[in-house]
């Protein structure tokens, strides 16, 4: 009799699914260099509520010598609101334009 025919090869097991990333945490609260990092990239503005609640992230309120507050969109996005005050030990530097670097070469 013919030798019995091979079983057919199996198909791969199905890998898993790949995990789904971790819901994104809260942001924690930010405090001391955070905060102060983050103002260099914000603009001075005398009054949060007078900004545009699209572009709300991108100000600050100076409360006083070294102290600030970070503007932040309210009630949905549709205005713009004062978060809490933080104090940075010294003014948010401007952010300035890097010159580009000439080489001599």
């Amino acid at each position: 009799p013919p030798p019995p025919s091979p079983p057919p090869p199996s198909p791969p097991p199905l890998s898993p699914p790949p995990p789904s990333p971790p819901p994104p945490s809260p942001l924690p609260p930010s405090s001391g260099p955070l905060a102060c990092s983050e103002m260099a990239a914000r603009s001075e503005i005398k009054k949060c509520r007078k900004a545009d609640p699209g572009a709300c992230s991108d100000y600050y309120e100076a409360v006083s010598e070294n102290k600030y507050k970070v503007c932040a969109a309210k009630q949905g996005g549709r205005k713009c609101g004062r978060k809490k005050a933080v104090t940075c030990p010294s003014p948010p530097p401007p952010p300035s334009p890097t010159p580009p670097e000439t080489s001599c070469d």
